[in-house]
């Protein structure tokens, strides 16, 4: 009765803390899920499934304390001695079992988070194909209906554009209708070559961005072949049109895209103008629609001939909020009924990109270290139990000669054997975690060799950690008292 209480005051207290932890972190998760979702602040305390997290804390905590006590290993007609030796074996098994699970559980995690480290590494070092470095985007508003409003008076632009350039510490100024990483998705838009008599089928999606001339220099985007646009790409003139490397690989192949012409499909022509096309550059394939994203088709016109687009990128070193009051004045002198909806940086945005990436990596990082401080304190549980119930062998051996080193070394052979079994066990079982994990791996395979390797080191060093102050007390039992301990 009194193990009861016990470990069930242990076990409420400890649940009771985990609520206390979710309760105080609640507002930091959500704060740090509001990058990349919008409901975010849905996210609150449900008391129920506390509750009942609490109460399976109190259960578990007890049948687990009962469980090597229960007298499963011995016979009523058995003699007490050889009850007892059953009865401490059984113990022991059960035991060890409880260890390679924790062990198995911890490694699993760990092979897990360094999936998940390894694949967000990669994304860091990914080239995203613009440049990011003191480029501050500005959305401009968006009308009653939250239809955008990029068809402002094309001279109006001209004149808020040169002004904006015309600002202490600007660099660079130019429009589009869209920033890359912005959420803008690609769809179904067909492109017709001329010659073809039909679209592509299946055909890939692609979106089109009307981007002012300065675009390209303003992000750093090289031409691969012909030329950006310029200020003579009038509506008057011959309608122009920029393609990105995968666009004009699936369109033209080996063939020279210079000079070539395309038309958008008729279902689409009411949105783009009906006109066929002269493609005049070449610009290389960028991360547009995510890091980890891979030959998304897009296409540029110039906002000269279309219309600019609503979003404002400004390269500018100095302070954000003063360049932030002008672009507001600026664009209130467009449209005095309006406000800028949207002021973050290039940089901020390539960074709510990988939110998700960050996210995953630090729970399962989290979670994978707490399940391997267990792991460490039920190997050094266990085999604080071991050698307690084997302080007379330990005692005997070294009265009769045994070195130290030798003792230790059977100890410690212990927890190898331990180990091995969970790293065994653990290994399938990341194996099919992994499985899982795909769709949140980035240049990684599921059966990554170094996140395996690395999660059995690092499992291996914490357990004989764990495992050298019981190995050490093994080594200075006294011969005397223990066998004047029977």
């Amino acid at each position: 009765a009194q193990l009861s209480w016990e470990q069930t005051l242990l076990g409420f207290f400890g649940g009771a803390l985990g609520v206390v932890m979710a309760y105080i972190s609640r507002d930091s998760l959500v704060a740090y899920a509001d990058r990349f979702t919008v409901r975010a602040a849905e996210v609150t305390v449900d008391w129920t499934v506390l509750g009942v997290t609490l109460g399976a804390a109190v259960i578990l905590a007890v049948g687990l304390a009962w469980l090597p006590g229960l007298p499963l290993g011995t016979s009523g007609g058995m003699p007490i001695a050889s009850g007892r030796t059953t009865d401490s074996r059984f113990r022991r098994s059960v035991q060890r079992g409880l260890v390679v699970s924790q062990l198995a559980l911890s490694f699993t995690l760990l092979a897990g988070a360094g999936l998940l480290v390894r694949s967000l590494v990669e994304l860091l070092q990914v080239d995203p194909g613009f440049g990011t470095e003191n480029v501050y985007v500005y959305k401009a508003p968006v009308g009653p209906n939250g239809n955008p409003l990029p068809f402002f008076p094309q001279p109006e632009w001209e004149v808020a554009l040169a002004d904006l350039e015309g600002f202490p510490g600007v660099r660079a100024v130019a429009s589009a209708t869209w920033a890359p990483l912005s959420g803008v998705n690609p769809g179904a838009i067909q492109v017709l070559p001329e010659g073809w008599a039909e679209p592509m089928d299946g055909a890939p999606m692609s979106a089109g961005n009307n981007v002012s001339p300065e675009y390209f220099d303003l992000l750093g985007i090289p031409l691969l072949a012909g030329r950006a646009f310029t200020a003579s790409d009038l509506r008057e003139g011959a309608d122009v049109i920029v393609l990105n490397q995968s666009m004009a690989q699936t369109y033209f192949g080996d063939r020279d895209p210079i000079g070539q012409r395309i038309a958008l499909t008729p279902e689409y022509r009411h949105v783009f103008r009906e006109a066929t096309y002269e493609v005049v550059g070449i610009v290389p394939d960028s991360k547009e629609y995510g890091i980890d994203e891979e030959g998304g088709h897009t296409f540029y016109r110039p906002a000269l001939q279309t219309a600019y687009g609503p979003t404002i990128l400004i390269r500018y070193e100095g302070d954000p909020s003063a360049l932030s009051n002008h672009v507001r004045e600026v664009v209130n002198r467009m449209d005095p009924d309006r406000a800028l909806e949207e002021v973050q940086t290039l940089g901020a945005l390539v960074s709510r990109d990988m939110a998700p990436s960050r996210l995953n990596a630090l729970l399962f990082g989290t979670f994978a270290f707490l399940a391997l401080v267990i792991a460490g304190v039920g190997v050094f549980g266990t085999l604080a139990f071991s050698v307690s119930q084997r302080f007379r062998e330990f005692g005997i051996r070294l009265a009769l000669g045994a070195g130290q080193q030798t003792v230790m070394r059977n100890v410690l052979g212990e927890v190898g054997a331990l180990v091995a079994v969970a790293l065994l066990v653990g290994g399938f079982a990341s194996l099919a975690l992994a499985q899982f994990l795909v769709a949140f791996l980035y240049e990684i395979q599921p059966a990554d060799p170094v996140s395996l390797f690395g999660a059995g080191a690092v499992l291996g060093l914490v357990a004989m950690v764990a495992a050298a102050i019981p190995a050490l007390r093994a080594t200075r039992v006294p011969p005397s008292e223990a066998l004047r301990s029977e």
